[in-house]
């Protein structure tokens, strides 16, 4: 009896242990899951200090209408990141030349620099596109857009000598010099 219990005990013990051992493998390799490589994300796809660039996916059962859809998905992308990094340009501008203490004054410079934006980013162009036809029959686009960051400086300029409001305050070289500057940070 004890020769037999001692034999069920050592039999218990490792199926304990195996048993243990096992479902902590399984729990982590389930949790990690698979790194999946995204078409166009190379570092050629990526913005530097020439050009803005996004890479989005569209997907139809129509090739043309998932082409659109990815170049509307990263023209929208662009654009946010377009605006975001020109007000932070246009409101370091306005700080150090002083138009932040005239409130009205740099709201026009911070809406010229938006209406170039929406003005340029109609000028953006495919870097890169992928299509994919899936087993159910749907294509999948991927698109990498990108928009030179020469041409938004230069239209964010000719707005704002064009305007009226700004124009006796607007010193072109120092916007343009800042504009370079912070551009070049963005990569």
């Amino acid at each position: 009896m004890k020769k037999y219990f001692s034999i069920l005990s050592v039999f218990a013990l490792t199926m304990l242990l195996f048993s243990c051992g096992s479902s902590k493998k399984a729990a982590t390799k389930a949790s990690i899951g698979t790194e999946v490589k995204m078409p166009l994300s190379d570092e050629e796809n990526q913005t530097d200090s020439e050009f803005w660039r996004y890479t989005a996916e569209g997907s139809s059962p129509e090739m043309s209408v998932a082409k659109e859809i990815a170049i509307q998905a990263a023209r929208e992308q662009i654009a946010a990141t377009v605006q975001a990094d020109v007000k932070m340009v246009v409101d370091r501008y306005a700080e150090n030349y002083n138009i932040a203490g005239k409130v009205e004054l740099a709201q026009v410079y911070e809406r010229q620099a938006v209406t170039a934006v929406k003005q340029t980013i109609v000028g953006s162009e495919v870097a890169g596109e992928k299509m994919f036809r899936m087993e159910n029959g749907v294509y999948k686009c991927f698109v990498c857009l990108q928009l030179n960051k020469q041409s938004v400086k230069d239209q964010i300029i000719s707005n704002m000598e064009n305007e009226a409001k700004i124009k006796a305050d607007f010193k072109r070289e120092e916007f343009r010099k800042l504009f370079d500057s912070e551009m070049s940070k963005m990569k």
